[in-house]
């Protein structure tokens, strides 16, 4: 059922990021980015199983299966249930609501062990070096050498960091590849591509930007949860994601402890019904109702008034 219309008796407003957005407008906008990484993460898929030369490459080979075929699916159910929240943002079922809230909780899970497996498997680097670690005989070509590792990562080196040079080679491969055919693309493509090659990126920096961005898509997860969370509670208590009945502290209570909207509105009715009637006989009276709506807005300022010289004019 859809509540377009605006009700004087829901004098709640339900808003989001510091009361910018409507909570509607807020949970079309999380479905919508849900939808659009769903479409990324198919793109990836089928592009790797298409070239049979993936450019995305991550994790060890052992798991490198698992999150392929992980973020495909994840990426299918994204599309989908993207569509389901922009649908339930209009169509207000709850249901599926509570069904577009628990797979935005499922994909938080599916992210944190994609960044898991992807950025916590480290790889040993050797180094030869002397036997003899100082004096003259360090520097002699023929003083025997053993292998160590590598000092710069004793706790082994993020394979993270390899996979993103993989990425920028390949990238680059690709790129000139489909470009240098055309003679008036071709030396500016092969510009771009050797600049690529030798843009080298720090493994400090690659590791950083790598769980900052973890972080990042954390944090707007849990925010959807958040919302989509809110938006259903709101709707139990026969909110439409503009406005709501009753307050904020209702949608903490259990639901059978909550007042139902239509028990809710009956009470508003009745009080409004309580503050026109003046005389209190029952009834209403085209006059009571002016004093009212002079009463409680200036925009209705001498109504009545204005209301008894026409009659007195005719």
């Amino acid at each position: 059922m859809q509540r377009e219309g605006f009700c004087m008796f829901a004098t709640t407003p339900t808003t989001v990021l510091l009361g910018m957005l409507s909570l509607r407008v807020g949970m079309k906008i999380i479905s919508m980015i849900t939808f659009f990484e769903g479409v990324c993460a198919l793109y990836v898929f089928f592009d790797d199983l298409i070239s049979g030369d993936p450019y995305f490459r991550w994790g060890l080979p052992s798991c490198e299966k698992f999150l392929q075929w992980g973020s495909g699916i994840m990426g299918a159910g994204a599309v989908l249930f993207g569509m389901l929240g922009l649908l339930s943002a209009r169509s207000l079922h709850a249901s599926s609501i509570r069904t577009f809230r628990r797979f935005q909780a499922s994909y938080l899970t599916w992210i944190v062990i994609w960044f898991v497996l992807v950025g916590m498997p480290v790889d040993f680097s050797y180094v030869s070096v002397p036997v003899v670690e100082s004096g003259p005989l360090a520097q002699a070509l023929w003083t025997p050498r053993k292998l160590i590792i590598d000092p710069e990562w004793p706790h082994g080196r993020p394979v993270v960091c390899q996979d993103v040079r993989d990425i920028r080679v390949r990238l680059a491969v690709a790129v000139e590849k489909k470009f240098t055919k055309s003679e008036i693309l071709g030396k500016a493509v092969r510009k771009l591509s050797k600049k690529l090659l030798r843009s080298i990126m720090p493994c400090e920096k690659v590791v950083q930007i790598f769980w900052v961005s973890m972080l990042c898509t954390f944090i707007l997860r849990m925010y959807c949860i958040w919302m989509a969370g809110f938006f259903y509670k709101v709707v139990l208590q026969g909110g439409d994601g503009v406005l709501m009945f009753g307050s904020f502290e209702d949608l903490q209570k259990p639901y059978a402890e909550t007042t139902g909207a239509s028990v809710m509105l009956r009470e508003r009715i009745r009080n409004a019904f309580d503050q026109i009637d003046e005389d209190h006989d029952g009834r209403l009276s085209l006059e009571e109702v002016l004093h009212y709506l002079e009463r409680t807005s200036l925009l209705y300022r001498n109504l009545s008034s204005n209301n008894l010289n026409q009659s007195n004019n005719v």
